[in-house]
């Protein structure tokens, strides 16, 4: 046992034994050259030959040194500094473009030095303070930069799309600011970065929609749903299940000849044999054709209560019996409504074109009863889900009719967003980069035999192009492409005109191409057609579609024609008048106009008059007119732009010497058709009861009660 404890060799003498023979190891060469690695043997490492190669004349080409661990962790630095620095240049070019960024900088630096995090080291601030006296150099680099931001800050505000914007015109506030009584939530206008979406947030209506249903309990058999715009004709229905065909089929024509003329979502041999037909087997059960049909009956329920004179305000009121409980909370078609969102959760999760449509048909509705901020969000969801579609499953484009109906929900999700973007400044989705993908052939199944209907989608698309690209370049020239190192070159008066009558030029071109069916007079914009010979379309499609109470007549055809060809002509005005708008603010903001500027605000002040879309019949028919909270805020700057040419002693002497001897009464005109126009619409729509309360205090003189625009005008 005592043999086990002692040690053996190996356990001492092995490990001591290597450490006896180990012999001192010369320096390792870092670098050696090739020819001495190739014959094994050492290098002395000269430059730029070591001694052997210079010897025998050979080339010595040193390799490169092998990447420590310390070199590939700089390396992973430098990576890290190449993705961080496209995104701190983008953050930068943003505090840029924001009005206020020198004073939002500011207060991020006074947060970190009252928290302790900022550094000891003294920092010159933008607004020129700093942990020490600033210095006469620094004082003199923080007024520069001051007055480069204030440049900056002017250029941009030279053109901008949103009315809100404009607002914020030292003018324009000034002359709000001084309204007695004061404008109530105006200082919002300035003060909050998202004052768009605050404002849809703010506006929604106190009250949801009434939830009432048809397939529920307690319903009374004799009074099937309330908000319906006529029931004598109606049988008292209490499930989905129990509508006739014939009954379904007439309101299918009724929604094909009025909302589906003016929005092309729908096509009607496709609706009435795949869609409205498998609903009407299956029941009504939870599905896309289901929620489809369902939709389509509480829009021709809308398109109903224009025909049938029904105002947008004061729908409670009730005229006699035709009219069964619609108020603001239960608006026309409502029951149909509640009864496609009851459905509607079964098909959100699908990628398919119907489920596009849903979310096109659901922001419609939520449009005709002015609920606002459910609109965007229907439409933007619209849009996710074409591009959605689009991306994934692209080879549905080149079938038909299915193709034709993506294209028609793609243009119709982008000419939305549009708007948003212009008025509202919200961002755009992904959508635009679908666009090459597209590709053409719309409508390859027609709307009318004329195709009338089909011209009308056709040229708001380019429309609407046109003014995108306009807002852009307007923006760039504006100083929207300002940097912290070279600021944006303010245009001058000259360049602008040139730049805008260029514009102007392409847009002109766009209107001489429009078809005969579609163009007009400027002396009568609200004219139906521009000739009798051309224009009228063939109207025999919308025959036998009924002889009850609110039949569909031809007459009524003619002004859906009219409201579909005023929002045509209204939209030229508006992107004429936002190339103009720049030198508006030329001359409020500059105390030696040229006579460039005077032209071109002469020629703004003559785009604000007599819009179509505030004129009979087209403002008797709101319920149809999408996106009413755009078409409200732009009639609001209407009626601002036309105050200050009468306050404004520049503008009031273009106004006298430059527009003509029609000017004023024309301008007198608009006036009240716009005021009309918003006091017809703030009773039940929130964004123009803000509206109103600005054009209380700017037209204090025109009567609260003046007779609003009715029928009697249209004789």
């Amino acid at each position: 046992m005592e043999d086990d404890n002692q040690p053996g060799p190996s356990g001492s003498a092995a490990p001591s034994t290597p450490k006896l023979a180990k012999k001192e190891r010369g320096p390792i060469a870092k670098t050696a050259c090739e020819t001495c690695r190739k014959r094994k043997q050492k290098c002395d490492e000269q430059m730029p030959k070591c001694s052997f190669c210079r010897k025998h004349g050979d080339d010595c080409v040193y390799a490169a040194p092998p990447i420590t661990k310390k070199d590939q962790s700089m390396q992973e630095m430098l990576r890290a500094l190449s993705r961080i620095e496209p995104k701190i240049h983008e953050l930068h070019a943003r505090l840029q473009e924001t009005p206020d960024h020198s004073d939002t900088i500011s207060s991020i630096y006074q947060m970190l030095r009252s928290s302790g995090l900022q550094s000891r080291a003294p920092l010159n601030l933008p607004d020129g303070t700093g942990d020490e006296e600033p210095s006469a150099a620094s004082t003199l680099r923080t007024t520069s930069h001051q007055a480069s931001s204030n440049a900056r800050r002017r250029n941009r505000q030279q053109y901008v799309s949103a009315v809100h914007r404009m607002m914020a015109w030292p003018v324009v506030r000034q002359m709000l600011e001084s309204i007695r009584p004061e404008i109530p939530n105006l200082e919002v206008v300035y003060q909050d970065a998202s004052f768009p979406v605050s404002l849809l947030e703010q506006q929604q209506p106190g009250q949801r929609l009434a939830r009432d249903g048809l397939d529920r309990d307690g319903l009374d058999g004799h009074t099937p749903m309330g908000g319906q715009v006529y029931l004598e004709h109606v049988e008292p229905f209490r499930r989905m299940s129990d509508f006739s065909w014939d009954y379904l089929e007439s309101r299918a024509r009724y929604y094909f000849a009025t909302v589906n003329t003016i929005h092309p979502i729908l096509d009607r041999q496709t609706f009435l044999t795949k869609t409205l037909l498998p609903a009407f087997e299956e029941g009504f059960q939870e599905s896309a054709e289901a929620t489809l049909t369902c939709l389509m009956l509480a829009l021709s329920e809308v398109a109903l209560a224009d025909n049938m004179g029904i105002p947008i305000s004061g729908v409670g009121s009730g005229r006699g019996g035709s009219i069964n409980g619609i108020s603001d909370t239960r608006p026309p078609g409502f029951i149909f409504f509640n009864e496609a969102r009851r459905r509607m959760g079964f098909v959100l999760g699908d990628c398919t074109l119907e489920n596009i449509q849903i979310f096109i048909l659901v922001g419609l509705y939520y449009g005709s009863c002015s609920r606002h901020l459910e609109f965007w969000k229907m439409t933007i969801s619209a849009s996710l889900a074409c591009h959605a579609l689009i991306s994934s499953n692209s080879a549905q484009l080149r079938s038909s009719p299915r193709g034709d109906l993506i294209r028609r929900a793609f243009w119709h999700c982008s000419i939305m967003e549009s708007g948003f973007n212009l008025e509202l400044e919200l961002p755009l989705t992904n959508l635009e980069k679908s666009e090459a993908q597209i590709g053409e052939g719309i409508f390859d199944a027609i709307l009318s035999p004329s195709g009338f209907y089909e011209g009308h989608f056709c040229t708001q698309i380019d429309l609407r192009n046109l003014a995108f690209d306009f807002h852009r370049r307007l923006t760039s020239i504006t100083g929207g492409l300002a940097t912290s190192t070279t600021p944006a070159k303010a245009p001058t008066s000259e360049s602008l005109y040139d730049e805008v009558e260029m514009m102007d030029s392409r847009l002109s071109t766009w209107r001489n191409n429009l078809a005969e069916s579609l163009r007009w007079d400027d002396s009568n914009p609200s004219a139906p057609y521009a000739s009798t010979a051309h224009g009228i379309p063939d109207l025999s499609m919308f025959a036998n579609l009924g002889s009850t109470p609110g039949q569909f007549t031809t007459a009524f055809q003619l002004q859906i024609d009219s409201t579909l060809n005023a929002l045509l002509r209204t939209r030229y005005y508006y992107v004429r008048h936002l190339l103009y708008r720049p030198f508006i603010y030329r001359i409020l903001h500059n105390e030696s106009p040229t006579e460039r500027d005077m032209i071109g605000a002469a020629e703004c002040l003559r785009t604000c008059l007599m819009w179509p879309i505030i004129m009979p019949p087209a403002c008797l028919h709101k319920r149809l007119i999408s996106c009413l909270y755009f078409w409200s805020h732009n009639i609001l700057g209407i009626l601002i732009i036309l105050r200050l040419s009468i306050v404004h002693p520049g503008l009031l002497q273009i106004r006298t010497t430059m527009c003509g001897e029609d000017f004023s009464s024309g301008a007198d005109e608009t006036v009240r058709l716009c005021i009309a126009w918003i006091r017809d619409l703030k009773d039940t729509d929130t964004s123009a009861r803000w509206c109103w309360s600005i054009v209380k205090g700017l037209y204090a003189e025109w009567d609260d009660e003046a007779r609003p625009v009715d029928a009697q005008m249209m004789e």
